[in-house]
């Protein structure tokens, strides 16, 4: 499943929310899960933890550690994509 993100009004982010909707997808795993998959290999997952959602990075969910949090999901993928930089 690929995923559209909104973009916030400053150009420069919404400049980096396009690069990162083009270089990613995002798949559910279970409930309040998703996994952000590159090209090639697991960047790393967000977490819904009722309104806040956790960045993670790791290729697998159990050794994967928390990067950060925001209240707005596409922040968080913003997090892991960065975080494989």
């Amino acid at each position: 499943m690929a995923i559209q993100m909104t973009a916030r009004a400053e150009d420069g982010v919404k400049a980096h929310a396009e690069r990162v909707t083009d270089s990613v997808d995002i798949s559910l795993l279970a409930d309040g899960i998703y996994c952000v998959l590159g090209p090639s290999a697991t960047l790393g997952f967000v977490v819904q933890d009722g309104n806040l959602f956790i960045a993670r990075h790791g290729r697998e969910f159990l050794m994967s550690r928390s990067i950060g949090e925001s209240l707005s999901f596409d922040v968080c993928v913003e997090m892991v994509v960065d975080s494989r930089s």
